[in-house]
Order: C-alpha cells, then structure tokens, then sequence
C-alpha cells in the first residue's frame, strides 16, 4: 500500500500485513492493519497537520464540498455534501450519500471544497514534513559533531 507521509514497513509483521492468529481466528497484523507499512513518527506529525488544516468549522460547509465521514461501523472516506438543512437554534443537517451529519456552528467538521482543494492541503503537510525531516537531520548532525 502506498502512503502519502513518511513510512516504513511494519516492524510486527515484516511487511506481510500478518501475523500470528487471534482469538477472533484473524491473522491480520494489529501494528498496520493489514497495509504492510506504518507511518513514522514524523509521517504521524504530518498527517495530524493534514487533518488539522482540513478541519473547518461545519457552518462554512456548502453543498457540492466533501466531508470526512467515519461511522462507527465501517469504513471511513470522503462523501459529497448533497445539501444543508437549517434545524433551527443553531442546529443543521449535513446530508451526504450514507445519510445526515447533525452539526452545530461551532462543530468541526474535516472537509475540502474539491480535488484541488485536497491535494493544496496535502501538499501544505508534505512541506511541514519536510521540515520536521531537515530538523531531525540537523539534531542528528550536531549530535554527531559532539561525539
């Protein structure tokens, strides 16, 4: 699987996505979820940046944007906004293909306006990464010299 941020193959599993079986008769790895790779600390800073930056107050989103929709049970992606339903005392609905999203104004809501809008956002966390790798390497360097 590929991932967007820093990572490196599972350490628990050795990249296959298994390990030993569990009780529920699965021997899918717990550490990376089956993906064979795992993000590194650095790739965990800078995907918690990409959410971060695609966190938006619910009341600014608009019909036709894409909300982040991760239901209890199953599995979590991007749903289009089909429309806003006004409730009343600051209460709305967000309604999207798998169904609504009750929201206040001041609910927080991860949501891009379109494609573009995700990759300017993902890219805006990919510099971030790319500092936090320069830093990493400059402590690494200065550790060196005093040895």
């Amino acid at each position: 699987m590929a991932t967007v941020f820093q990572s490196e193959t599972c350490g628990r599993c050795a990249g296959s996505g298994h390990y030993s079986r569990n009780s529920r008769g699965s021997t899918l790895c717990y550490d990376c979820g089956g993906a064979k790779v795992r993000l590194t600390k650095i790739g965990l800073k800078a995907e918690a940046r990409c959410i971060e930056i695609q966190t938006r107050l619910a009341s600014t989103v608009k019909a036709g944007d894409n909300v982040w929709y991760a239901p209890y049970l199953g599995r979590a992606r991007w749903m289009w906004v089909h429309e806003i339903i006004e409730r009343g005392n600051g209460m709305f609905d967000i309604r999207h293909n798998d169904g609504l999203m009750v929201c206040t104004e001041e609910t927080k809501v991860r949501t891009v306006r379109n494609e573009e809008d995700r990759q300017q956002t993902i890219a805006a966390a990919l510099e971030y990464q790319n500092t936090l790798i320069a830093k990493q390497a400059k402590r690494a360097a200065t550790k060196e010299k005093a040895a």
